[in-house]
């Protein structure tokens, strides 16, 4: 039965737990309806999923699978519980979205509850830049430790040449969305206070990490401040498909994925 004094955007909540399943990787107008304000994040966890998928075609075999950070546990969405042994760790109780056989705990992620290699891959998704910057080795340590086959991240990177520029846009982004609504938003403003991870940063920490780009700037702020829209914003997936899709995948970037292969013993 519809609850009543629904709005609409629980009216969507509404439809897409009852009728909502990922059909493929890409990004498409189906997507868009669903997940209209949440482009962003849909395509990191499915770049996630697409790294998993290339380490089982590699031989790598990855069962089982911990996301640290995860809350809500969106890596669900794209990875079946049924067939992947999936555990969630996040610092906030009130943040874990319980979830059919998935695993969730309450843990920190800089000293992680588990034994050495006992997951086959270990995913953050935009977790790393929340983490104060003395202690962001502890918690790339960490992930490492638990790790047994392969290491992927995600999160907004900067750069000396300006080729990865998240701290940069999430500034920008800072400054139009305090514009619009006389306050910041409280994940950038996080980001910033806890100062972006710097490329050379990264590379001091994990020197055999392949480092790639995620989300052009441009693309990004502009869908991003679309969807900050009350009513429009429910356009902004299918206006992100149709008219910035295919300007997404050139630098400066916004974000990176880190992705790290370990040797089995």
């Amino acid at each position: 039965m519809l609850p009543k004094n629904i709005g609409l955007k629980s009216l969507l909540f509404y439809i897409r737990d009852r009728l909502y399943r990922v059909r493929n990787l890409d990004y498409g107008i189906f997507d868009a309806f669903f997940f209209p304000k949440a482009m962003d994040q849909w395509t990191r966890y499915a770049d996630i999923t697409r790294d998993i998928q290339d380490a089982n075609l590699k031989g790598r075999r990855i069962k089982s699978v911990l996301d640290v950070g995860a809350a809500e546990g969106r890596i669900t969405n794209f990875l079946n519980p049924l067939i992947y042994d999936i555990t969630i760790v996040d610092v906030q109780r009130t943040k874990l979205n319980k979830k059919s056989f998935v695993e969730t705990i309450v843990g920190d992620g800089c000293k992680l509850p588990f034994r050495n290699k006992v997951f086959d891959a270990t995913i953050s998704v935009d977790t790393y830049e929340h983490i104060p910057k003395g202690l962001r080795s502890t918690f790339l340590g960490e992930l490492q430790r638990v790790c047994k086959k392969r290491l992927i991240l995600h999160f907004p990177l900067q750069s000396d040449n300006g080729y990865f520029s998240g701290g940069t846009y999430d500034i920008k982004f800072q400054h139009l969305f305090k514009q619009l609504y006389g306050f910041e938003e409280a994940n950038t403003a996080e980001h910033i206070k806890s100062i972006h991870p710097n490329l050379n940063e990264v590379k001091n920490i994990i020197p055999q990490a392949e480092i790639r780009g995620s989300r052009n700037c441009v693309v990004w702020l502009k869908y991003k401040v679309m969807s900050l829209k009350r009513v429009r914003g429910f356009l902004a997936g299918i206006f992100y498909c149709l008219f910035l899709k295919k300007s997404d995948s050139s630098p400066p970037y916004w974000g990176c994925m880190i992705i790290c292969d370990f040797e089995e013993q």
